[in-house]
């Protein structure tokens, strides 16, 4: 028999003193902090029938698991013989003495149940519900109804997903109970992703062959009882890398039917050790080379308890490209530039690519081996990075123009695309760079700079020299 994971015993009592009895309903309505839709299944056991005398109701217990119950100055209860739990009442004892009597009425099937000893109420829950082929009053499976019994008497109500145990009385009055049934929940996050970045942890930016570690964080109820399962649906533009062991959390990524691509299960045993706890299961996966620029790649995790389907925790990566356009400073598109990327302004590591001829495409490949990407027809694209900022050098340059005197920085933030038409750049989204013709000024600071003082001082010089020395002849000749 499948364990109850916890338990709600109440006593209901009807008022049949002076009154024949007679089937009356009973409302039990059931209120959850977790609201309507938790998939949680209340099930209803009559213990014993009961009669009542003088009832008046009141409310206990704190705000948020608070309980209406009823008072009563006088109270009779009988078991039949045939009840299943009769041999559990007869025999359930506080210490050595039997925590009831019964007393057979006028040689019959029928016992009159009294207290013998105080007793615990969870105690004798658990000794009910132990009990096999119990047959319930009452099930409530979904909260869109409160539950109804319709014969007075005293009742074990069970919950499927763990509440507090009470013990509580009812007679005529409708009762209405607000249980702390405490659910497990999950958050998913992304902790790292090589040549990327993890931004919030939610939405993060890779490059083709980045390795993102996710992680899944399962908050354990101290009432939880049973199995926890992970299911976890990975987006199919990626590679499954595995999960670290942790010993009492069991993987599983074949014979799935829920649509998921791996679940994890905390076993009941480690779901018992780790009451009250995060604990957190986590595992890599790897963006696949040549996935679509600026698409989502969507992971999504979800838990399962007992009847119980949590909401799904969703993170996502992204990876980028960018147009690379040789241009005149008219807009005409250049052939025969070569550049390298790199990921600093100045020295740095040059990024690695495969080529691919027809699209004229550089993908990132950090075991790629060309490093030079070559502007053919005016316009080369690249892609497969991650967010961030990246540095252009130009190693050749088209014969007639100048070459660029230092790096040109892309910011890489959404793909940078750009239109081209006839030998022409007609929408600049992409990254443009722009060669001049003409002589090449040195910089600022430059040898050539250097030079152009030092001729400058010797013709400042030979002038001084010829002006002093024609002064002179004049001189003589006077």
């Amino acid at each position: 028999m499948k364990k109850i994971t916890s338990i709600a015993l109440m006593l209901v009592m009807m008022l049949a003193l002076a009154v024949p009895a007679m089937a009356a309903d009973v409302t039990i309505d059931i209120d959850t902090p977790n609201g309507s839709d938790t998939g949680e299944t209340y099930t209803v056991y009559k213990i014993f029938d009961a009669t009542v005398n003088g009832e008046t109701s009141k409310t206990e217990g704190p705000e948020g698991d608070q309980t209406t119950i009823s008072e009563f100055a006088n109270v009779s209860y009988t078991i039949e013989e045939s009840s299943p739990f009769f041999s559990t009442i007869q025999n359930f004892k506080v210490g050595e003495e039997n925590a009831f009597t019964l007393k057979q009425v006028n040689g019959g099937t029928t016992y009159n149940v009294t207290m013998a000893k105080d007793y615990s109420a969870a105690e004798l829950a658990t000794a009910l519900l132990a009990v096999e082929n119990k047959a319930s009053a009452a099930v409530l499976t979904n909260k869109k109804a409160p539950l109804k019994v319709d014969n007075k008497g005293y009742y074990l109500i069970t919950s499927s997903l763990g509440s507090k145990a009470v013990v509580d009385t009812v007679g005529q009055n409708d009762m209405t109970i607000k249980t702390k049934n405490d659910l497990p929940t999950l958050e998913k996050k992304i902790q790292s992703i090589t040549n990327g970045n993890a931004n919030d942890n939610v939405h993060g930016t890779a490059s083709y062959g980045s390795v993102v570690t996710y992680t899944i964080t399962v908050n354990i109820p101290a009432s939880a009882v049973g199995a926890i399962t992970v299911h976890d649906k990975m987006d199919s533009r990626l590679t499954y890398g595995g999960m670290t062991a942790v010993e009492g959390i069991t993987e599983k990524t074949e014979g799935l039917t829920d649509g998921c691509t791996q679940e994890y299960e905390l076993t009941a045993d480690y779901v018992a050790a780790n009451h009250g706890k995060d604990v957190t299961i986590v595992y890599t996966a790897t963006v696949q080379n040549g996935v679509d620029t600026a698409a989502f790649l969507k992971n999504s995790a979800h838990l399962t308890y007992s009847n119980y389907t949590s909401n799904p925790s969703e993170v996502d990566v992204v990876t980028y490209e960018f147009d690379l356009v040789k241009t005149t400073s008219d807009g005409t598109l250049l052939d025969g530039a070569t550049f390298k990327l790199y990921n600093a302004e100045t020295g740095g590591t040059a990024y690695t690519f495969t080529y691919d001829e027809a699209t004229k495409t550089y993908s990132y490949n950090a075991e790629g081996t060309v490093t030079d990407l070559v502007v053919k027809d005016g316009m080369v694209t690249v892609k497969g990075l991650a967010a961030g900022k990246y540095y252009l050098e130009e190693t050749v340059t088209p014969d007639g123009y100048n070459t660029l005197t230092g790096r040109q920085e892309v910011n890489l933030n959404g793909n940078k695309t750009a239109t081209v038409g006839e030998n022409k750049l007609a929408e600049n989204t992409g990254v443009q760079v722009i060669n001049l013709t003409g002589a090449e000024l040195p910089s600022t600071g430059g040898i050539g700079t250097t030079i152009f003082y030092v001729v400058g001082g010797l013709l400042v010089i030979g002038a001084g020299v010829m002006l002093v020395t024609k002064k002179r002849v004049s001189d003589q000749e006077q």
